[in-house]
């Protein structure tokens, strides 16, 4: 075996508060504190603190995020940095997270996964208004957005009505019917829009395509250069033989 010499693993040094903000901005720290003035070692803090904005640049001049950038700074210290700070310094760690808060995990369980959890709430009001007009609008805004789903996901597959119309009675436990919806609006004169769904093309298609555009680039292109030969040459022959040229009336 080989020594390794001074190389060293991050799994023996110390342990990082913040990952995010990598093992530099902690020696930075380190030797920040070792600077014998205050003044000093508030200056070298400012750089620090903006260093680590860098990681979020279109925050970097919030006041919260600001706050939130000389807490870490403290708490990566040890809470052992004499300087100036323009805020509060915390006393510990927990301090820091009960101000930073746990982002809560969504429990709900979706019943249509690719659908998503936003159609799931577009049903749900749907079923709550009780205004038929605005019930019907919205049965047509969600059958719109079901069938682009499926083009979105299943472009090789052609999505049939009896399709949607089972999904959206699963989601609305079949309280909602799009065949009522649009019998409804067309008793108002609401027409129903024209939707014309992208075609899907196969990449085999899509080269034919190209091909045939490139082709007729090219016979356009030998006719224009045919029609402008053929005109040189005449005007040539004109100047060789000056009597050929027509007598003017």
């Amino acid at each position: 075996m080989t020594e390794r010499g001074s190389l060293t693993y991050n799994t023996e040094q110390e342990k990082l508060l913040f990952k995010e903000y990598g093992r530099n901005v902690l020696k930075l720290v380190q030797a920040s504190i070792k600077l014998e003035t205050q003044k000093e070692r508030t200056a070298a803090a400012k750089e620090i603190v903006n260093l680590m904005a860098q990681l979020h640049p279109n925050l970097k001049n919030i006041e919260e995020f600001r706050h939130k950038l000389w807490d870490q700074l403290h708490a990566i210290a040890e809470f052992k940095f004499d300087i100036d700070s323009p805020y509060p310094a915390p006393e510990s760690y927990e301090q820091i997270m009960q101000q930073r808060g746990d982002v809560p995990y969504p429990t709900t369980r979706i019943k249509l996964k690719h659908y998503g959890k936003n159609i799931e709430n577009l049903v749900q009001r749907a079923i709550d208004t009780t205004d038929e007009r605005k019930k019907a609008e919205l049965i047509r805004i969600i059958v719109y957005y079901m069938n682009l789903v499926h083009l979105t996901w299943n472009k090789d597959l052609n999505v049939s009505d009896d399709l949607i119309k089972h999904d959206l009675k699963s989601l609305s436990k079949g309280q909602l019917d799009n065949d009522w919806a649009e019998k409804y609006l067309a008793s108002k004169g609401v027409a129903k829009p024209m939707v014309i769904p992208p075609a899907a093309v196969t990449p085999g298609q899509h080269k034919q395509g190209q091909g045939n555009v490139l082709k007729g680039q090219q016979q356009g292109q030998g006719q224009a250069y045919g029609q402008a030969a053929r005109k040189r040459k005449k005007k040539n022959n004109n100047r060789k033989n000056p009597n050929s040229r027509p007598n003017p009336q």
